[in-house]
């Protein structure tokens, strides 16, 4: 919530601003901070979504005991590119800031916004792939 009201803010012109109990105003980041903060975040959502990838990887390779049907493994895929999808995205946002450096905090904040993008055209595509499991041996399980 903190980094995306400060990507909305910077977007929308909002100061970053904070008014201490004496009065007077200081930046929530200093300079120099902002680079940190998103390097730090985007590790720890790839970091979240290696943990996803795992248990659905870890699901996959049970497919036969958990009696998963070809929807189910469809779909267990369709995941595994979605959380490939956020790496991407992250991994990106952090060569935003180590290549350009940190006045290109803002430019990486902003590249999350490639996530709705990416995941849109993902998820379109998983769509149309996927009726052709659905009604059609939907319940079958793997041999």
């Amino acid at each position: 919530k903190f980094v995306f009201s400060l990507v909305a803010n910077a977007v929308f012109g909002v100061s970053h601003d904070v008014q201490l109990a004496d009065g007077t105003t200081k930046p929530v980041l200093e300079p120099g901070q902002a680079s940190t903060m998103m390097i730090v975040y985007g590790l720890g959502l790839i970091a979240v979504q290696v943990v996803f990838i795992l248990l659905h990887l870890h699901a996959l390779k049970k497919k036969r005991v958990l009696e998963l049907t070809d929807l189910e493994l469809f779909d267990t895929k369709t995941r595994i590119g979605d959380f490939l999808i956020y790496m991407g995205v992250a991994t990106f946002s952090i060569s935003i800031v180590l290549v350009k450096g940190p006045d290109a905090a803002p430019l990486a904040g902003m590249s999350y916004f490639l996530i709705g993008v990416a995941m849109s055209i993902h998820r379109w595509r998983a769509g149309r792939m996927r009726r052709k499991y659905e009604g059609v041996n939907s319940d079958a399980v793997l041999p």
